[in-house]
């Protein structure tokens, strides 16, 4: 839904930290939906490579995104992968905080964004739903 307002030098950054995240909880415990969504996010981004070969540091990679619209929009994106599985697990979520710091978010802010994502992703549900009938 965001990934549009990423630019170019920011593609490889955020496949890369989206890759961290999913790994964030141990190695073995990636849900099936949450490849596939981020399957999903590298054909939208149009980048084909193979995340599970990217690497970097967090600092690092954190540095790619300059402005606050780059760096929100990363962050629901990223929000909304730790919840494809239906559960935010703790390792996912301090990931996240810790990244959130570096991008200068809030506390707040950050639950306000977790808050949206639960929000969202229960209205797409809902939807399904409709389709279902």
């Amino acid at each position: 839904m965001f990934l549009g307002f990423l630019r170019d030098n920011q593609k490889i950054p955020f496949l890369t930290l989206s890759h961290k995240l999913l790994d964030s909880d141990g190695a073995g415990k990636v849900a099936q939906s949450e490849l596939e969504l981020l399957e999903a996010m590298k054909n939208e981004l149009q980048v084909h490579v193979d995340v599970a070969s990217l690497n970097g540091d967090e600092k690092e990679l954190s540095q790619a995104f300059k402005d606050h619209r780059e760096r929100h929009a990363a962050m629901l994106e990223l929000i909304g992968l730790a919840f494809v599985d239906n559960e935010f697990a703790e390792a996912e979520k301090n990931f996240l905080l810790c990244l959130s710091k570096k991008w200068a978010i809030s506390e707040s802010r950050f639950s306000d964004m977790v808050n949206w994502v639960r929000r969202q992703l229960d209205l797409v549900r809902e939807a399904k739903r409709f389709l279902e009938d």
